[in-house]
């Protein structure tokens, strides 16, 4: 990417671009930049990170607060072995506010969402040639306005530190159901060590959609199906993580902690995991 500093206030941005979603998404690949091994999956685990096209970076100050507010727009994609998914149209804009020990940020986004599930093509395929020609368009996701919408807060005091987001990714227009995750997370700074407790949470809302569409046709097994196909990417999970840093340098950081992972619509996936990193920046 290229930028251009138009003034000491604003920046102009071309290229492949990481989006404004998040607390730490300019630096979500850069560990040493937050006390985590990884940041909180739960809400930063999401298909649509990067961006190609443009984005404004806009900071000044209001009084006693420090604002960056950020505009973001154009397009991405991802494939994997699993499914993909394309966003065009994408506009996402961020503000952010500092005062001393006190941070609060929301985001707002949309964009034309498409998404394939490979394992659901079939399904689909067999969709298109049943079901009314309105609905089908309506039940698929393709090229449907899909929106993001995200909060958080941070309290820092040095010593010690509280701080959580919540976000939640919506298409109304498709089978797909609303999704919210959210984190707390919270620590303390003793000398170099940085002992720290953060909990996730990520539910698929538990209404079904389209329920007078699907209710009027015919087959009780096509209704089923239809049923069925909305909570394919349904979660209901927990992860609660026990973390502690320890800053060796100036630019080393050792990292290692233990997480209880509980997975309600699937037990099979509980699991509690114990890992250590080393964070190095040069």
């Amino acid at each position: 990417y290229m930028t251009y500093a138009a003034s000491d206030n604003l920046s102009i941005s071309a290229g492949r671009l990481r989006l404004p979603l998040f607390r730490y998404s300019a630096s979500l690949d850069v560990g040493y930049s937050y006390h985590w091994i990884n940041a909180p999956q739960a809400a930063y685990d999401v298909p649509f990170n990067n961006l190609d096209g443009l984005r404004f970076d806009y900071s000044n100050y209001a009084g006693d607060w420090e604002y960056n507010l950020q505009l973001a727009y154009g397009t991405y994609a991802n494939t994997t072995e699993d499914y993909s998914v394309e966003g065009n149209d994408v506009v996402v804009a961020s503000a952010e506010l500092t005062y001393e020990w006190l941070k609060l940020r929301g985001v707002w986004g949309t964009s034309n969402t498409t998404l394939n599930l490979y394992a659901l093509e079939d399904t689909f395929a067999a969709f298109e040639t049943i079901l009314p020609a309105d609905f089908y368009d309506l039940y698929v996701s393709e090229d449907d306005r899909g929106y993001f919408i995200g909060l958080g807060a941070e309290v820092d005091m040095f010593d010690w530190f509280v701080s959580g987001e919540i976000t939640s990714v919506d298409t109304p227009d498709a089978y797909l159901r609303e999704d919210m995750a959210y984190y707390v997370t919270a620590g303390l700074r003793i000398g170099k060590f940085t002992p720290s407790i953060t909990y996730e949470v990520k539910e698929s809302d538990d209404d079904f959609k389209f329920t007078e569409q699907i209710s009027a046709l015919p087959s009780a097994e096509l209704q089923a199906s239809l049923y069925g196909i909305q909570t394919v990417l349904d979660d209901d999970l927990k992860n609660i993580t026990l973390g502690l840093r320890y800053d060796y340098d100036t630019n080393i950081a050792l990292k290692a902690d233990v997480s209880k992972y509980t997975d309600d619509l699937n037990e099979d996936n509980d699991a509690t995991l114990v890992r250590f990193a080393v964070n190095y920046v040069f």
